[in-house]
């Protein structure tokens, strides 16, 4: 009876466990740190330097994005 009563807790930590190891994973770049801008970033691993690839919503293209820059979400 305690495992049906301690299983959930424990999914439960591991689940809030995880969302906090990727978050601490992002580089601290303002790409990375704005959440719309993260969405459209392919991967945390620089491309070139001071860049990393940004790809479309559509998957139609993709392209070299500045660390340092961030989207509009005005627009969407």
């Amino acid at each position: 009876m305690k495992i049906k009563q301690i299983l959930p807790l424990v999914i439960i930590l591991v689940i809030l466990g995880g969302c906090q190891l990727k978050e601490a994973q992002l580089p601290e770049t303002k790409a990375f740190q704005d959440e719309f801008t993260r969405e459209f970033m392919d991967s945390t691993e620089e491309v070139k330097d001071g860049y990393y690839l940004f790809r479309s919503k559509t998957d139609g293209y993709t392209m070299l994005f500045p660390e340092n820059a961030e989207m509009d979400s005005g627009g969407f």
